[in-house]
């Protein structure tokens, strides 16, 4: 969770080594991913909306048939036509029923790790390589910490609101950090989703994305400390449940019933019950990071810059504003908007298990269960209803949106018949 990160202020967990990589390195300090593993990898390695694939909502369970559609081509397949190795080390999440779902299937060249959700802790042997000043270093999380519910664990997302499975900034807010021995170190406050990764990174290799997807290339906006390309995004949609959110500029827009057990403020207790707390200073200078950084790359933390820093990513709470109904205009442009998106949902089916999935009919091994002969689900089409009645104003917008569309497409047609008509004549004379 946000909280979870000591750069972020907390003194109750030191991650010096993470921290170290956002002192020396970009901190994206309005990063947004999705509310699960599933929609946030699939939207990463895509560039699109989980809603346009059907991998938003609820993760891809153990035994169920569902993967990224085929049909997408995802990051590592354009980094390997720039002349990449592509490889994966840990978790995929991304479909594991048929093995065209499978990370080697997809475009990387190797794979060690797990297929599913979750795994037992293990050891390893840390390999060093001399590679570190031609390394981009990324730390991110998929969504927030469940710090209650079904998943419950220790996590905290202080001072957001909500936990993973919900549309609250504690879902979806969450920590990035990009590294180069090059960058220049920066808070960079533009809004990044988590889909603008693909255009992004392939905008680093010197690449360029023309398939239409929704992410945005930031990548020269943030090296530079610039303003940021994207002023918008669908922060997540889970249509099984029905709700989804919005965020414009400085405004957002929850829609839907969200499960009030997870949608209040959690872990601010915690912080009374620690002891003294650890200094912050100490930790950072003799982390692994910081040695590594000494020693191979000669280059010092500037501890000063570092506290400053530090400052600069702490999110605080604002006063005497959240009572204040003056402040707020009535509207429904974001919920207008949102209707109109929803249109564009590829349904989910609600999630079914397959016996056949069962390791122990497998050498107890989670492997594709399903050969390529077995029919593939047929999506549904029909569109999911949407959590809130249609009023007037909405009506109006829907269909002026569509007669503004109709024009568009019809001055076009006739400009191209004209155009054509102009030049056919031209070639008589």
């Amino acid at each position: 969770g946000w909280n979870d990160v000591s750069l972020h202020g907390s003194d109750q967990i030191m991650t010096p080594n993470i921290d170290i990589i956002g002192h020396k390195g970009i901190v994206i300090q309005n990063y947004y991913t999705d509310t699960q593993g599933t929609p946030s990898r699939s939207a990463m390695l895509t560039g699109k909306y989980p809603m346009r694939m059907g991998t938003q909502g609820e993760s891809i369970g153990g035994a169920e048939d569902r993967g990224v559609p085929v049909s997408e081509k995802l990051l590592p397949s354009y980094l390997k036509d720039l002349g990449y190795a592509t490889h994966l080390v840990g978790k995929w999440q991304l479909g594991k029923s048929r093995e065209c779902f499978l990370p080697t299937y997809r475009g990387f060249d190797t794979f060690y790790g797990f297929l599913g959700s979750s795994i037992d802790y293990y050891t390893y042997n840390r390999v060093e390589v001399n590679m570190l000043n031609n390394t981009l270093i990324i730390f991110v999380s998929d969504n927030g910490a469940a710090a209650t519910g079904m998943n419950e664990n220790f996590g905290s997302n202080v001072p957001l609101r909500g936990t993973k499975g919900t549309p609250w900034e504690g879902a979806v807010r969450s920590t990035a950090l990009i590294w180069h021995n090059r960058m220049r170190s920066h808070v960079w406050k533009g809004l990044f989703h988590v889909t603008d990764w693909m255009p992004t990174l392939i905008s680093a290799a010197k690449g360029k994305i023309t398939d239409p997807i929704d992410g945005i290339d930031q990548w020269h906006a943030m090296i530079n400390d610039e303003e940021a390309l994207r002023t918008e995004m669908i922060i997540a949609v889970d249509d099984l449940k029905g709700w989804g959110a919005l965020r414009d500029g400085e405004f957002k827009i929850v829609i839907g019933n969200i499960e009030q057990c997870c949608s209040e403020y959690y872990g601010e207790e915690l912080s009374k019950l620690r002891n003294e707390e650890p200094l912050y200073e100490k930790a950072l200078l003799d982390s692994e990071t910081a040695t590594v950084f000494r020693e191979v790359l000669n280059t010092t933390l500037n501890i000063n810059k570092a506290f400053k820093k530090r400052s600069l990513c702490i999110i605080s709470k604002p006063k005497n504003k959240i009572n204040n109904t003056q402040l707020c205009m009535p509207t429904n442009e974001l919920t207008l908007r949102f209707r109109n998106l929803w249109l564009e949902i590829q349904p989910r089916r609600p999630p079914s298990f397959d016996i056949r999935a069962n390791p122990s009919f497998h050498d107890y091994i989670w492997y594709p269960w399903l050969d390529g002969d077995e029919p593939v689900p047929v999506p549904l089409t029909n569109t999911p209803r949407y959590p809130l009645q249609v009023s007037t104003e909405e009506f109006n917008y829907y269909v002026e949106t569509k007669l503004k569309i109709m024009k568009e497409s019809l001055n076009d047609c006739v400009k191209s018949l004209t155009d054509k008509f102009v030049d056919g004549m031209s070639r008589l004379f």
